[in-house]
């Protein structure tokens, strides 16, 4: 049984998120490419909420780090 060229496309894709280490879009790439899909985004509009998703997690993620440091 081999793979569908979706299949290769997105296991492609999560390679590719692992190596440039953006776990965000990894983890929302499929939904959100679905939702673009459904409201028909542009593929400019489905980049950026991918590229959003992960801004704001790392900005998250800083947040909680910096209040850790800080002992609060």
């Amino acid at each position: 049984m081999s793979a569908t060229p979706l299949a290769l496309q997105q296991a492609t894709i999560l390679q590719h998120c692992k190596v440039l280490h953006l776990p965000t879009v990894a983890g929302q790439c499929a939904a959100l490419a679905a939702q673009a899909v459904r409201e028909r985004h542009t593929h400019l509009g489905y980049l950026e909420a991918l590229l959003a998703a992960e801004v704001d997690e790392r900005e998250r993620h800083a947040i909680a780090r910096r209040l850790k440091d800080a002992h609060l």
